[in-house]
C-alpha cells in the first residue's frame, strides 16, 4: 500500500510539475489515473513481504559482521549517490522540457516562415532545429531508457522525434560495439558511455 501510494504521488508530481508521464497504466484495467495499477501494486506488495520476511534477516546478519565505521561510510555513500542521482534526474527532466519547448518554438517558426522570401532564414531555422534534436546528453538517454513509456501531452510530436533520435543513437552504438568488439572476450562491460557516437 505504501509503495503504491508513493508511486501514485511520484507520477502525479511529475505529471503536474514537469508535464511528463514517466509511466502510464491507463490502458490496463483497475488503474488509478494511469499512475498506478491495483493488480501490479498487490503483486509488488507480496514481493515486498517476501523480501522483508526472507531476505531482510539474511542482510541483517551480514550487516552485523561489518564494523560500525565501515557500515556508516557505506550507508552515507549510498545515500549520497541516491541524492546525487535524484538531483541529476530532476535537472535532466527540466532540461528535456526546455529542449522540447525550444524544438517546438523553432518548429513553429519554420512552419510560419514564408517559403519564397525567407529561404536562408528557413535553412538557418532547420539547422537550429537539427542541432536541438541532436543535443543528447547521457542522462537524457538514461531517463528515456529507464522509462520507455515516458510521454508528454505538451510537446508530444517533438518528444517522439527526440525519442526516435535517442533510439537511433542506441542502435548505432550497438552496431559500433559489435563492429569494434567482434571477439566476445574483448567486449567491455560499459561500452558506449564514452563512444564518439554518444
Amino acid at each position: 500500500l505504501m509503495l503504491g501510494t508513493l508511486k501514485f504521488l511520484s507520477g502525479l508530481i511529475f505529471d503536474k510539475v514537469f508535464k511528463l508521464k514517466l509511466w502510464d497504466y491507463s490502458k490496463l484495467p483497475f488503474n488509478i489515473k494511469g499512475y498506478v495499477n491495483i493488480p501490479t501494486t498487490i503483486v509488488w506488495g507480496f514481493v515486498s513481504l517476501i523480501l522483508v520476511q526472507l531476505v531482510l534477516p539474511i542482510l541483517k546478519a551480514f550487516c552485523a559482521t561489518i564494523p560500525d565505521l565501515t557500515s556508516y561510510i557505506i550507508t552515507l555513500s549510498l545515500v549520497l549517490v541516491m541524492i546525487i542521482d535524484s538531483i541529476m534526474s530532476f535537472a535532466t527532466i527540466h532540461q528535456i522540457k526546455k529542449q522540447l519547448k525550444e524544438m517546438d518554438d523553432v518548429s513553429k517558426l519554420i512552419e510560419n516562415s514564408d517559403s519564397d522570401n525567407n529561404d536562408k532564414e528557413k535553412d538557418t531555422l532547420k539547422a537550429e532545429y537539427e542541432t536541438l534534436v541532436s543535443t543528447n546528453h547521457i542522462f537524457r538517454r538514461r531517463i528515456v531508457t529507464a522509462f520507455p513509456d515516458i510521454h508528454t501531452d505538451s510537446y508530444a510530436e517533438q518528444f517522439d522525434i527526440l525519442k526516435a533520435k535517442l533510439s537511433d543513437i542506441k542502435v548505432k552504438n550497438l552496431e559500433e560495439y559489435e563492429r569494434v568488439y567482434e571477439n566476445k572476450e574483448d567486449k567491455p562491460f560499459a561500452f558506449g558511455l564514452n563512444s564518439p557516437l554518444t
